[in-house]
């Protein structure tokens, strides 16, 4: 991985200098998968599409920003000016603030499922279904709102992307939708292969996790490529 020279942008609020972090080239050796589509890259990291200044706590879309006017910026900004992924609280701000449709909805959304899903992701396998549930949800109403926002992505997802039949049907397990599914996957010829390629071998893990009921997220095997 090697780091470019940092966007300088401007907080549209309070003017404040802030640095968008940019690649010259990276690779996914040695990255992570898992089922809801999130990467973990160490060479090749995610930058936020949408974020909060750390000064005043203004949220927006990195790609609204306007380049910093300020002359004494410097080059490289101190680590708290650089923009990240805001946590999960934030991003349901986010979307309840800006009222976005489409395309822009799906994305804030699906980063508020990550995160959700970060709860549990990391030690999945090493709880019961008892702890996964009480890690995931903190409440009742956490837990609605959880499936609320699932739900709305599924009906996006028909909408972007109607013939994405495995992420369609990664979205029903997580929701404890098994039969639903699987039927999802056979009526578009996914049947799976734990010793296939990439798609083969997630396919064939998310039927067997529907068989077992499971509608945690999972990591799947990792893949080599290089970007």
């Amino acid at each position: 991985m090697m780091l470019a020279e940092p966007l300088r942008l401007a907080c549209p609020r309070c003017g404040a200098t802030l640095y968008q972090r940019q690649l010259w080239s990276g690779n996914t050796l040695g990255a992570r998968y898992y089922s809801d589509r999130k990467r973990e890259a160490p060479m090749l990291p995610s930058f936020p599409s949408f974020s909060k200044c750390p000064k005043c706590g203004e949220l927006f879309w990195v790609r609204d920003l306007k380049p910093s006017e300020d002359p004494d910026a410097p080059q490289w900004g101190p680590s708290e000016a650089y923009l990240d992924i805001i946590d999960l609280e934030d991003s349901v701000r986010f979307l309840e603030e800006k009222n976005e449709t489409g395309l822009p909805e799906f994305t804030v959304r699906t980063q508020i499922w990550r995160l959700y899903n970060d709860r549990v992701r990391y030690r999945v396998d090493q709880r019961t279904r008892a702890e996964n549930e009480a890690a995931l949800w903190k409440s009742d109403a956490d837990k609605e709102r959880w499936r609320k926002n699932l739900e709305r992505i599924d009906e996006l997802t028909k909408e972007i992307a109607p013939d994405d039949a495995i992420f369609q049907a990664e979205i029903a397990r997580e929701l404890g939708r098994f039969d639903e599914a699987v039927a999802i996957l056979e009526a578009a010829g996914k049947t799976g292969d734990p010793e296939g390629n990439y798609e083969a071998r997630l396919v064939a893990k998310m039927r067997e996790k529907c068989a077992a009921s499971d509608p945690f997220v999972f990591q799947n095997s990792t893949r080599r490529s290089i970007l």
